[in-house]
């Protein structure tokens, strides 16, 4: 599952990508033959000090957006297709959700509503701008035949049952569920849509959430992921190399989904 074999040619997106699976993304994009990247961030810095380890020769924009505002991300899409004339290959990116861990029934409404309208919120409002250019972009084609992906990338620790998490999983089963409903949806207009789930990653926002020992211990091969393992995967679902699949959740995990799923 090399990159540069993935066929990434067309402009990109990232969503929260001044992360270190966002800058990890924005090189196997680059190995798979991407030259127009857009790093979308809540804020400029991180995503300025991305770009500035990229490829001079990339075409890389910078846009700070709101990730729960649609019209802050609508704009990112508009000022995409104004730059670069179109969009083809999306990745939004969550993160580990921190929430409280007590039993489903014990949390609160606070506690509910908060877990809904976190990642599951950001994921549809990511998805409904990038959806809406793509489908415009089909329309406008003529006929021509279209293909274009969009990849979400939301924790497996989230969506797998284990105790104490279960509002982590109403919300990525969520995510999930927006997933594979846009997959169907569009499935006639060249539009794949599938979620990447990785477990711990060893990355500065999953290392934030819990001790790195901590992390470990619930990996069947007591490593944590990198960063690489789930880019490359990213990049083989958005690009050429992955135009037969759509709809799935492909966990990178090292197996934890085969006791948790």
């Amino acid at each position: 599952m090399e990159a540069a074999n993935n066929g990434c040619s067309g402009v990109a997106l990232i969503t929260n990508a001044g992360t270190d699976l966002g800058a990890s993304v924005a090189k196997h994009l680059i190995q798979a033959g991407c030259t127009r990247i857009v790093l979308a961030h809540g804020s400029i810095a991180p995503i300025k000090e991305i770009r500035d380890k990229l490829p001079s020769k990339i075409t890389v924009e910078l846009m700070e957006y709101d990730p729960t505002s649609l019209e802050s991300i609508e704009k990112v899409i508009k000022s995409t297709v104004s730059k670069f004339g179109h969009l083809k290959h999306c990745i939004n990116i969550l993160t580990l959700l921190q929430a409280p861990s007590k039993p489903t029934a014990e949390a609160s409404v606070e506690d509910f509503k908060s877990g809904m309208t976190s990642s599951a919120r950001q994921i549809w409002l990511a998805c409904k701008a990038e959806i809406t250019q793509l489908v415009s972009q089909h329309e406008a084609s003529t006929g021509q035949p279209q293909s274009s992906a969009i990849v979400n990338v939301v924790p497996y620790g989230n969506i797998g049952i284990h105790s104490g998490h279960g509002l982590q999983a109403v919300n990525s089963y969520s995510c999930v569920g927006i997933t594979k409903s846009l997959a169907w949806d569009h499935r006639k207009q060249g539009i794949r849509v599938n979620v990447v789930a990785p477990a711990a990653t060893d990355s500065k926002e999953d290392r934030g959430v819990a001790s790195v020992e901590t992390l470990k211990q619930v990996n069947p091969l007591e490593r944590l992921i990198e960063v690489d393992e789930v880019a490359s995967t990213v990049c083989f679902l958005v690009g050429d190399g992955g135009k037969g699949i759509n709809g799935v959740v492909l966990p990178v995990d090292s197996g934890w989904n085969l006791v948790h799923g």
